[in-house]
């Protein structure tokens, strides 16, 4: 037989996992008593939500894609221990423990300004749990962070305060700016008036 580029064959002998694994390229086996099962070693990605609780016990929904790779050198272990199953019984379920793991540390405002370091606690976090079982971690996306209503509600009318405070600030500078130039003005004109008068005093009694 012959394999794809990308793949380690695990043999089977009599249906059982080996010690042997077949790299790219061809192979033998002994008809009947041998099968080889393909195995990729290319990278790939699995998607999955998670829900978990921020540190200020908000309710937060997720979705991540992880992308991995079966460590080649243990695809007889893999195959051995969850066949071709790892995405659903164990990527699955590590990612949603790292998500509650990680999510705890931070505030449900934090998990929004502070995104990239939330990513990076759940990608630090699934790697270590995943790499027991011969899977290495090569990179992690969130794709949203979901509140509950009453959260969203409430982040949105702080917002919405912010933004008027800023405004409300604003123009108060702005009228201030006003009320400066119509104070300049006014003592320019003044002091204009005074040197006229002073002109026109000094005129009179010379």
């Amino acid at each position: 037989g012959q394999n794809e580029a990308g793949t380690r064959g695990v043999v089977l002998r009599f249906g059982a996992v080996t010690d042997k694994t077949f790299n790219e390229g061809l192979y033998f086996k002994i008809t009947f008593v041998e099968s080889v099962q393909v195995m990729t070693v290319q990278t790939q990605a699995y998607h999955t939500p998670a829900a978990a609780a921020s540190k200020d016990l908000q309710d937060v929904k997720t979705d991540i894609t992880v992308q991995f790779v079966l460590r080649p050198e243990q695809v007889n272990f893999i195959y051995q221990t969850l066949r071709r199953d790892y995405g659903e019984r164990v990527i699955a379920p590590m990612a949603q423990e790292s998500v509650k793991a990680t999510t705890a540390l931070f505030n449900a405002e934090e998990l929004i300004t502070q995104r990239p370091h939330g990513r990076d606690g759940i990608e630090r976090t699934l790697a270590d749990r995943l790499a027991p079982y011969g899977i290495e971690v090569k990179g992690l996306a969130i794709t949203n962070f979901e509140f509950s209503p009453t959260f969203t509600a409430s982040i949105e009318a702080k917002v919405v305060a912010v933004q008027k405070a800023l405004e409300a600030e604003n123009k108060l500078r702005q009228i201030e700016i006003e009320a400066k130039q119509v104070e300049t003005a006014a003592r320019g004109q003044a002091n204009a008036a005074i040197a006229t008068a002073d002109g026109q005093a000094t005129a009179i009694s010379t």
